[in-house]
């Protein structure tokens, strides 16, 4: 699927998304152990901001509680004090409903 996009200084950019890929993505990462979760965070991350983006997710997405909030909370050297083993639970389940693609 192609897609276009502007960035801030008004830039026409073109792109090339796989929704194979992207779904395969998913799959990997909802496998991983909560040890692998975190390390891969930058990737999952990245590719929860693709999808939620093609879902129109929108504000919901970045708000609290909100998947991308919820995983930059996450990440390691992540000043939040909610980084216990229940919020990642929370935030790996939230990540499976909000970035599940449709087969």
């Amino acid at each position: 699927m192609n897609y276009k996009t502007t960035d801030v200084d008004g830039v026409h950019h073109q792109a090339l998304l796989n929704y194979r890929n992207l779904a395969r993505d998913f799959e990997r990462f909802e496998v991983m152990t909560d040890t692998e979760f975190v390390e891969a965070l930058p990737e999952v991350l990245h590719h929860a901001c693709i999808v939620v983006a093609l879902k129109g997710s929108g504000k919901a997405a970045v708000l609290d509680y909100g998947v991308i909030h919820m995983l930059v909370h996450c990440l390691p050297g992540s000043k939040s004090a909610e980084m216990t083993d229940e919020y990642l639970g929370l935030t790996r389940r939230t990540y499976g409903r909000e970035c599940r693609l449709s087969p």
